[in-house]
């Protein structure tokens, strides 16, 4: 879409879902919830392999989608649950002698509702791989019978979900006591308007539908990338995993004292700084995003290179400013907005701006306190502006709203 008023109403739409309190009240339980559910896995994982290596991608993937999924519709999907109750029916593995090599396990079948949610998000690949993507696709929906079989699934799925939720909020749209996941949050506030503005609420739109879709395909796609991301630096830093294990513990005395894992609420109100740096961190070293693209509206000049309208501009993410050293650009050269912006990040520093140091977001207040500073180094994870993802400049920055 261009970027226009349909476009924002779009974005509107689904823009509450990263409100504070939706993501506090709503989706941390569900959250939570799936989060135990991998882990439980994994024990289970840990257990067969008798020390052994294992592949956690697909449990990545199917994990994530069922956290998405509680998030959208209150649900889990159940992926993560099918395999762990294989796993758990297992006593023993015939495994390799050699330690270092993978231990392989049996796959249970995966729920209808996760195949034809990742069925439809890998059909992407058709529309990519194509010389003429749209037409391509457009048939390919109609034609190949495993993806009408998972179109019709994922419509139904949404469809209900949506059905549902309008049946708690007819008749009480102002019980937000009855908000548990992102569809709840979209039908709620359209009988709330429709209510004011004295017309019948079109809950259940195409727009709507497709949004809600598109939350679980971008959510859980680039969530479980930045997660692999994530595992991958803590197990070759394993001086940084001690570092935010002990932050952790700090941060969670009752849970450690107990012996349990953190509430919902616990991680959701605690502040660990080095936390939020690694985080932060991860986004900049893994490139889930690997180039953000951006297409001229206009004949326009950017760093005395002339750009005529409706080129491409490709913004490539792990290059100078972020994983290597900045290009030297003189002044000159910056219009008088990108000067006056220029000074609200600061710069990496050369010598080690190719290694992963979760410290260089953390900066001492003068009171000594050690603070997290999302603003330490350019960084572009997931885009900026009005096109960039709400997600994370509507909670992590708290920058304003559309």
């Amino acid at each position: 879409m261009p970027t226009n008023d349909e476009f924002r109403a779009h974005r509107r739409l689904i823009g509450d879902t990263m409100s504070p309190s939706f993501l506090t009240e709503a989706a941390s339980p569900a959250i939570h919830s799936s989060t135990v559910g991998m882990l439980a896995l994994w024990r289970e994982r840990a257990r067969l392999a008798e020390g052994r290596p294992f592949d956690a991608l697909h449990d990545m993937l199917r994990g994530t989608v069922d956290i998405i999924s509680a998030a959208t519709f209150g649900f889990e999907i159940g992926a993560t649950t099918a395999q762990f109750n294989l796993l758990a029916s297992i006593k023993k593995l015939e495994l390799p002698r050699d330690t270092d090599t993978e231990a392989v396990f049996p796959v249970a079948e995966d729920p209808p509702a996760y195949t034809s949610i990742r069925t439809m998000v890998d059909s992407i690949e058709i529309g990519m791989q194509s010389p003429m993507p749209r037409q391509h696709f457009t048939l390919a929906l109609k034609l190949y019978p495993y993806l009408v079989k998972a179109k019709k699934h994922r419509d139904v799925m949404i469809r209900e979900k949506i059905e549902a939720s309008w049946a708690k909020f007819s008749r009480n749209d102002s019980n937000d006591g009855l908000v548990k996941s992102a569809v709840d949050l979209i039908v709620q506030r359209e009988a709330q308007m429709a209510r004011k503005e004295g017309r019948l609420p079109m809950y259940n739109t195409q727009a709507i539908r497709d949004e809600l879709f598109g939350f679980i395909q971008a959510g859980h796609e680039t969530t479980s990338t930045t997660i692999c991301w994530a595992i991958k630096h803590l197990t070759e830093h394993q001086e940084i995993q001690q570092k935010l294990r002990s932050e952790l513990r700090i941060a969670h005395m009752r849970a450690v004292n107990s012996h349990e894992l953190p509430t919902a609420q616990e991680i959701v109100k605690a502040n660990v700084p080095y936390l939020d740096a690694f985080i932060e961190e991860s986004h900049r070293m893994g490139t889930t995003v690997p180039a953000v693209v951006r297409r001229a509206t206009k004949d326009t000049v950017i760093l005395g290179h002339h750009i005529p309208k409706g080129t491409d501009v490709f913004m490539i993410t792990n290059g100078p400013s972020f994983q290597s050293p900045a290009f030297p650009i003189a002044e000159s050269m910056r219009t008088k907005s990108s000067q006056e912006a220029k000074d609200r990040y600061g710069m990496w520093e050369d010598s080690n701006i190719q290694d992963f140091v979760p410290e260089r977001w953390l900066v001492k207040e003068e009171s000594g306190k050690t603070v997290f500073n999302p603003r330490a180094g350019p960084v572009l994870p997931y885009g900026m502006g009005v096109r960039g993802c709400f997600g994370m400049y509507r909670v992590h920055y708290q920058f304003p709203s559309l």
